[in-house]
């Protein structure tokens, strides 16, 4: 009976081994060429994940959020061990500027297909659309993202006012 319980236990812990490598795996240590690909790595509050997402390993880097958005960058590697890591930079509707890029998402969505999701919402604009939501597909070798989809609101709460900018 006590074998049948260890075989049991060994059984159910491969299992549980295998379920978390289709997810992310929470990271104590965030390997040196991700933690220098983001800035994040330095100013956020230190929780990463890592997850092989569209056949790519991603790692998601906690940045310094506010209390609408939980911010991350996104970086990408050649292995888990963090080679070859580089952040990614999302493409907008908006020209892009080199002195801020927009290298960081909020409430990240991890879609079908290999694409990315973002809500974002900051409620202290007053000049223009306070919440977008997003979605860009890793695409190539070395991924870049596409932006695939943009819709932005001034309504805040996002109950209305939605004017889609892009949609593929």
């Amino acid at each position: 009976m006590r074998r049948a319980a260890i075989a049991l236990g060994i059984l159910g812990g491969a299992a549980a081994a295998a379920a978390a490598q289709d997810g992310s795996t929470v990271l104590d240590i965030l390997p040196a060429p991700v933690r220098e690909a983001t800035w994040c790595a330095e100013e956020g509050p230190g929780f990463a994940t890592r997850r092989s997402f569209a056949g790519f390993t991603v790692f998601a880097v906690q940045c310094p959020g506010n209390n609408a958005n939980f911010i991350e960058a996104v970086v990408v590697a050649d292995d888990e061990g963090g080679t070859n890591a580089r952040a990614l930079v999302f493409p907008t509707p908006d020209p892009a500027s080199p002195d801020v890029p927009y290298d960081t998402l909020s409430n990240i969505r991890w879609l079908d297909g290999g694409v990315l999701g973002e809500v974002a919402v900051d409620p202290e604009v007053t000049d223009g659309p306070c919440r977008h939501e997003a979605q860009w597909r890793l695409e190539g070798a070395r991924p870049d993202p596409k932006l695939i989809f943009w819709r932005e609101t001034t309504d805040c709460d996002g109950d209305g006012g939605w004017v889609v900018r892009v949609a593929e």
